[in-house]
């Protein structure tokens, strides 16, 4: 892959972040651009405050606003991003990426998390769709989310983003099966697999990082309109870079996932953070 390409090589190349930008756009310097940079994967929160409380922690940042998003955006030469409302702090709740959003426009699209679970989630998504910025919702297929792909509440998420137009992405780690299996159950629901399917470390790097990809990649790759979420690598690494060096890395990319699936960068934390430090498990 060349190391600058034209925008329109580059959003096939990057079919993650392309699955959602291209829903809705991103508007002004992002779209002016001869060719543009997108992260296919970020999150932004508020500090820890009565009047915005978190439901839980995340390892990372004590706050890393929409404002302080951007700065590190600039810093790197990010034009935008998929900005992720975080489940670990506000669960279903999208409100703060709905300001951020508004703030700045140019720069975001919203993917939110939706609870299978609830028998409304269907009009959750549609009153989602009707809000300015947003192009997906996601699924964090935890404990409390069945398990068999048969599931009525998981694949009405997916028939309701279908119908709408919206991509969902799947953190779905330790179950490639069942990812393929509502894939195929679904055919004309965009999936994107979340840090390609691989279990999210508190400190990087894990001892054996790339282990479960095959997997996920044996049971995704007949379906066309499944996408990987290539963010956070450099939990991955056990370099202090964020780009990835070592050839069994790359190796290990470049086989699991067809060029064109794989998104081309995505931080799922301040762009200019590197694997020495912790990063969010999202």
């Amino acid at each position: 892959m060349p190391e600058h390409l034209h925008r329109r090589e580059f959003i096939q190349a990057s079919a993650a972040a392309a699955a959602v930008i291209t829903a809705a756009g991103l508007p002004g310097a992002a779209r002016a651009a001869s060719w543009t940079t997108i992260d296919a994967q970020v999150h932004a929160y508020d500090r820890n405050h009565p009047g915005r409380p978190w439901a839980g922690t995340l390892v990372g940042p004590q706050e890393m606003t929409g404002d302080e998003m951007v700065a590190a955006m600039d810093a790197v030469g990010v034009d935008g991003a998929v900005l992720v409302s975080p489940f670990s702090m506000y669960r279903y709740d999208a409100s703060y990426v709905l300001e951020v959003q508004a703030k700045h426009p140019d720069r975001f699209c919203l993917v939110k998390p939706v609870d299978p679970n609830d028998p409304a989630v269907a009009d959750i998504i549609a009153d989602w769709k009707a809000k300015k910025g947003t192009v997906g919702v996601r699924v964090i297929m935890n404990d409390k989310v069945s398990t068999d792909p048969a599931d009525p509440g998981v694949n009405r998420v997916l028939a309701a983003a279908a119908k709408h137009s919206l991509a969902v992405n799947l953190l779905c780690w330790g179950r490639p099966e069942q990812a393929g299996q509502l894939a195929a159950r679904n055919p004309n629901t965009r999936l994107v697999i979340d840090h390609l399917g691989l279990q999210q470390p508190f400190e990087p790097p894990p001892a054996q990082p790339w282990a479960e990809l095959p997997k996920m990649q044996l049971h995704v790759k007949e379906h066309f309109l499944i996408s990987a979420a290539a963010s956070r690598f450099p939990a991955y690494s056990s370099l202090t870079s964020l780009c990835f060096r070592r050839p069994e890395d790359r190796r290990h990319r470049a086989r699991s996932f067809r060029r064109e699936r794989a998104s081309r960068r995505g931080a799922c934390c301040p762009p200019e953070k590197e694997s020495g430090a912790t990063y969010p498990a999202e």
